[in-house]
């Protein structure tokens, strides 16, 4: 142990100076975490952002937002953010492109960073990340620096930092978006969620986390120019919604193998949550979760031939083993071999 410098060994005094892990808007973000949120052009991002600041000034989760913003021109600014700094002009202390260059902005970040564990109530947020890197947003090595600068307003700073990006133009099952640019922006930040806009309606979801308790789906409703949050909801992967409550739930339900494997085979590689859907078993009712049972059971004791592919973007994906004979082609060949007979 000779040479070694315990003042940069973790200890208690250390734990004990930063912030317990609690949310600052539901079990969506997170104290002293960085976040990203990524999404194509138009889909809210900015709108979601401001109507989560709104929310956590007005209940009293943070005293203080830094906005680095790096993307919007004055005329899109103004519109947004007239009536927020109106508002709460002592909350909120936005530096914007119009004014500063993006290093003026890290330079600011990095003076943030010499005031330890005094940005506990703070929210610092950075749009959109691709305005800040210096280079290709694919490249590791250009997005390191920045993405290490951010964490040091959390590690350092004690602040909540939430990253807006943008998603990939092709999308994934359902219309999720995809992630785009270096594994390292997901893989060295806390949580990283894909948004997806219908309407007033925002649904995201979750590409991963470092803990557990981050919610895999999230879903609400904003008014855009009031920049309310309404009809919130967070869910993890297995909860169900809440529905009307299905009656008449004793009649027989007709889910056979036949169609099951059929349908799995026209599509090659399917979700569960596919099949669900297909046989009406994906909602919170009672016939809906027999159903399901029924489809589960059919898999479970089919493994020879309804193959298991593993999961992609938390779906468990299922194929036909082509080797083996469906149910209806292993039937015609007993008949034909008792036919011969």
């Amino acid at each position: 142990e000779d040479g070694i410098d315990y003042g940069k060994a973790l200890s208690l005094e250390f734990l004990d100076s930063k912030p317990n892990v609690e949310p600052l808007f539901e079990k969506f973000i997170y104290k002293a975490t960085t976040t990203v949120i990524h999404s194509d052009p138009g889909q809210g991002k900015s709108t979601l952002i401001l109507s989560l600041i709104k929310h956590c000034i007005e209940n009293n989760k943070i005293k203080k937002v830094i906005y680095f913003d790096a993307d919007n021109p004055p005329s899109v600014l103004k519109d947004r953010l007239t009536n927020l700094l109106t508002k709460y002009k002592k909350e909120v202390i936005y530096f914007s492109s119009a004014l500063m260059t993006t290093d003026q902005m890290e330079n600011e970040m990095d003076r943030l960073t010499t005031y330890k564990n005094q940005g506990e109530d703070v929210l610092i947020v950075v749009d959109t990340l691709g305005r800040f890197v210096k280079g290709s947003i694919k490249n590791d090595n250009d997005v390191i620096p920045i993405i290490a600068k951010i964490n040091r307003l959390v590690i350092d700073f004690g602040a909540t930092s939430i990253i807006v990006h943008h998603s990939n133009k092709e999308k994934g099952d359902g219309g999720r978006p995809i992630f785009q640019g270096s594994q390292k922006i997901s893989g060295d930040t806390d949580a990283t969620f894909g948004l997806v806009r219908i309407g007033k309606k925002l649904n995201l979801f979750r590409d991963k986390a470092r803990f557990g308790y981050i919610a895999d789906i999230v879903k609400m409703e904003i008014d855009a120019k009031e920049l309310m949050i309404s009809n919130f909801n967070a869910k993890f992967i297995g909860e169900e919604e809440d529905e009307e409550i299905e009656e008449n739930t004793d009649e027989e339900i007709d889910i056979n193998l036949d169609d099951l494997i059929k349908f799995i085979k026209n599509g090659e590689s399917v979700s569960l949550s596919q099949i669900k859907s297909k046989f009406n078993a994906s909602k919170n009712r009672p016939k809906d979760k027999k159903r399901a049972d029924i489809i589960w059971d059919l898999i479970q004791g089919n493994k020879n031939i309804i193959k298991w592919n593993g999961e992609s973007k938390n779906k468990a994906r299922y194929s036909i083993d082509s080797d083996k004979p469906t149910i209806t082609e292993f039937q015609e060949t007993i008949y034909d071999d008792e036919a011969l007979t």
